[in-house]
C-alpha cells in the first residue's frame, strides 16, 4: 500500500508555493497598478495601429526595449530615474508628426469622456473597437486636418466654397448634356466626379468649427490614391470630349464643357484638399476598423509575455529574500511532523484567500481609490504571506543578517545547493498559482482515496 507520509509532504511542499504565490501575486497587482502597466502597454499598441491608420511604416514602432516592455517606460518616468535612462523616458515624442497629432486627439478625446486616471493621465484599460471608432468620429476635423494634409481652416473653407460654385456648374451641365456624355471619354469621371462636388457642396455649408472626423466618414467613399488620380486625370479627359463633341458637331455640348473647364482649371488644387479632407480623415476609421483584431491580438501576446517575466523576476527576489529553498523546505516537512501537519491543515484556506486575491484583481478601474485599495492591499498580502511563511518554522529573511555575521559561508557547498535551490524554487512559482491550486485539489482528492483503500482506515469508518 502507498506511503502517505511522502504524500504528505507533496502536498505540503504546494501549499508553501501557493503561500509564496500569494505574495508574488500581490506585489505584481500592486506594480501593473500603480504604474498603469497594461495602459502603457495599450497605449504603445494604439500607436502602432495609428501607424496603419494614416497607411505609415509601422516597423519602427517595436524596435527598442522600452517599445515592447512598457514598465521599463514606467520606471522611467520616476524623477530618480529619468535622467539614468533618457531614451527609454521618452516615449511619443519621437514618433512621427502626424501619429503624434492623432494620438494627442483621440487621447482628449477619451479623458473628456471621464477616463482619466488619479495622476491625469488617459485611461485605457478598458478601451474597446467600437468605443476608439467613436472616438475618432468625435474629434474636430479641423485642427486634425491642419495637421494631416496641412491646410489650415482659411484655406479648407475658402476650398469648399470653389468647390461649391464649381459643383452648380457642373450638375447644370450634367443635367442637361448626360446622355451625350455617356459615350465620350468624361463619362467614367461623371459620377466620382459628381459625388466629391457634392460632397463639397455639403461641407460648405456647415460650419468648421463643428465638423468631425464621423461627418467626413461618411462623405469618403473612395480611396485617397483613386481621387487624386480622378482629378489629374480630369482635364485632358474634358480635352478630348469636346474635340469628340466638336467632330459630332454637338456645339452647345462642346461650348458647355468648355465653360465646365474654364471653372474646373483655377480651382484644380482647391478641389484637392477638398477629395483629401474626407478621404484623408475617412480612411483612419475604416483602417482601425481594419487592424485592430491584428494589433489587439499582438498586444495581448506581448502582455502576456511580459508579465511571465516580470512575475519571474518577482518570484526570484521573494525567493531569494525568503530563502526559499526548495530542497531544504522538502527536507524540513519530511523531517517535522508538526510542520507538515500544519501545511496541510492551512492549505484550504490559503487557495481560498488566493481565489479572494484574485477576484479583486478582476476591477481595473483606474481610481485613485482603486489604486490605493490595491496597495494596501498588496502590502497587508505581502506582510501576511510572510508571517505566515515564517510562522511553519522556516527561517525567512533572517537568513540575511546570518550570512553578513559569516560572509564565508557563502563560499561553501551549501550555498551553492541554495542557489539552486532558489532557481528551482523560482520555475515552480513561475507556473502560476491556479496549477498549484488544481495540483493541491487532485493531491488531497488522492489522498483521500488511497486512505479509504487502507484497511485499517475502512474499519475506523464503519
Amino acid at each position: 500500500m502507498p506511503n502517505l507520509d511522502i504524500l504528505d509532504n507533496m502536498i505540503a511542499v504546494v501549499v508553501v508555493l501557493l503561500v509564496l504565490s500569494l505574495i508574488v501575486q500581490s506585489i505584481q497587482a500592486a506594480i501593473k497598478k500603480l504604474f498603469r502597466v497594461k495602459s502603457l502597454q495599450l497605449e504603445q499598441s494604439l500607436v502602432h495601429l495609428f501607424y496603419y491608420a494614416l497607411d505609415k511604416d509601422a516597423g519602427k514602432t517595436m524596435k527598442t526595449w522600452a517599445d515592447r516592455m512598457p514598465l521599463l517606460r514606467a520606471f522611467a518616468s520616476l524623477p530618480g530615474l529619468r535622467s539614468l535612462m533618457p531614451q527609454t523616458a521618452t516615449r511619443l515624442s519621437d514618433r512621427d508628426s502626424q501619429v503624434k497629432t492623432l494620438f494627442d486627439a483621440v487621447s482628449q478625446e477619451i479623458k473628456n469622456s471621464g477616463r482619466i486616471t488619479p495622476g491625469g493621465k488617459v485611461a485605457l484599460d478598458s478601451l474597446n473597437k467600437d468605443e476608439l471608432k467613436k472616438f475618432i468620429g468625435n474629434m474636430k476635423a479641423e485642427k486634425l486636418a491642419a495637421r494631416l494634409i496641412g491646410s489650415n481652416g482659411e484655406q479648407i473653407q475658402s476650398a469648399l466654397e470653389k468647390a461649391a460654385a464649381v459643383n452648380q456648374v457642373f450638375t447644370e451641365f450634367n443635367d442637361k448634356f448626360k446622355p451625350l456624355i455617356d459615350k465620350t471619354p468624361l463619362a467614367k469621371f461623371t459620377a466620382p466626379m459628381a459625388q466629391m462636388l457634392a460632397n463639397a457642396a455639403e461641407l460648405s455649408e456647415k460650419d468648421l468649427d463643428t465638423l468631425t472626423v464621423g461627418d467626413l466618414t461618411k462623405l469618403s467613399k473612395r480611396e485617397l490614391a483613386e481621387v487624386n488620380k480622378l482629378i489629374e486625370a480630369l482635364p485632358d479627359s474634358i480635352q478630348q470630349t469636346i474635340k469628340q463633341l466638336e467632330t459630332n458637331a454637338q456645339k452647345d455640348a462642346a461650348a458647355a464643357l468648355a465653360k465646365l473647364n474654364e471653372a474646373f482649371e483655377p480651382v484644380k488644387e482647391e478641389l484637392k484638399i477638398v477629395a483629401t479632407l474626407p478621404a484623408k480623415l475617412g480612411q483612419i476609421s475604416a483602417n482601425v476598423d481594419e487592424w485592430y483584431s491584428t494589433i489587439m491580438q499582438g498586444f495581448e501576446e506581448r502582455y502576456t509575455r511580459s508579465m511571465k517575466t516580470f512575475a519571474l523576476v518577482i518570484s526570484f527576489v521573494t525567493v531569494f529574500l525568503l530563502n526559499a529553498n526548495v530542497f531544504a523546505i522538502y527536507r524540513q516537512v519530511s523531517t517535522n511532523e508538526q510542520v507538515r501537519n500544519m501545511l496541510i491543515a492551512a492549505g484550504p484556506k490559503i487557495s481560498q484567500k488566493i481565489d479572494q486575491q484574485k477576484a479583486g484583481l478582476a476591477n481595473d478601474e483606474q481610481t485613485q481609490q482603486a489604486i490605493t485599495q490595491i496597495a494596501d492591499e498588496a502590502i497587508q498580502n505581502v506582510q501576511q504571506g510572510a508571517g505566515m511563511y515564517t510562522s511553519f518554522g522556516f527561517e525567512g529573511p533572517r537568513w540575511i543578517r546570518r550570512v553578513f555575521q559569516n560572509p564565508r559561508s557563502i563560499f561553501s557547498m551549501k550555498a551553492i545547493e541554495t542557489l539552486f535551490g532558489w532557481i528551482v524554487m523560482t520555475m515552480l512559482l513561475s507556473v502560476g498559482a491556479p496549477f498549484w491550486q488544481d495540483t493541491l485539489e487532485s493531491l488531497f482528492g488522492l489522498k483521500n482515496l488511497l486512505r479509504k483503500q487502507q484497511p485499517g482506515e475502512a474499519q475506523k469508518t464503519t
